[in-house]
């Protein structure tokens, strides 16, 4: 009578604490959260952007849908989860100081390969005294630094950059 009284309990412990083949696990979405999403099953093919409506046991309800263009006047469209095959959410932007800084770093790695390849052309092709190295033909090539760290950086400033997060899926796929 005790093994039927212990297998029972576990059994009804498992029951309750499995989920079903069709159900999905999502962490919760705070609402107006900037989600992106793919969902080919509910009309969204490829990944489109929108902003978290509200969620229930087994819908995603969006508003703001980016793509496709049909679904872009719609006030609110209702995305069941089984039919979402990608989930990301937006962590924000990142700090304008922080991509401008990386913007400049970029501009100076693209003047060097180019720098570098003019110096070597200029070695290879150039033998007399107006060579880069002879005389004061390094002035320009020196002249270009704060120009490509200048550009770089308002070029990383200016460009938006938006941190996603994936969401994990449970369920099956």
């Amino acid at each position: 009578m005790w093994t039927f009284a212990v297998a029972g309990a576990l059994l009804s412990l498992v029951a309750f604490t499995t989920r079903s083949a069709g159900q999905r696990v999502v962490p919760q979405l705070s609402t107006g959260a900037r989600i992106k999403l793919v969902a080919p099953a509910a009309g969204v093919p490829w990944s489109a952007t929108a902003i978290v409506d509200s969620l229930s046991e087994d819908t995603l309800y969006v508003r703001s849908l980016s793509e496709p263009p049909r679904l872009r006047s719609a006030s609110r469209v209702s995305i069941p989860l089984e039919a979402i095959r990608g989930l990301q959410v937006s962590g924000g932007s990142a700090s304008r100081i922080g991509r401008a800084g990386r913007g400049a770093l970029w501009g100076l790695a693209v003047y060097a390969i180019f720098a570098g390849a003019y110096i070597a052309r200029e070695k290879a092709t150039c033998h007399g005294p107006d060579c880069f190295g002879e005389g004061l033909a390094w002035i320009p090539l020196a002249g270009g630094v704060p120009w490509s760290a200048g550009v770089g950086a308002a070029v990383g400033a200016a460009l938006p950059v938006e941190r996603w997060h994936r969401v994990p899926l449970g369920g099956i796929r």
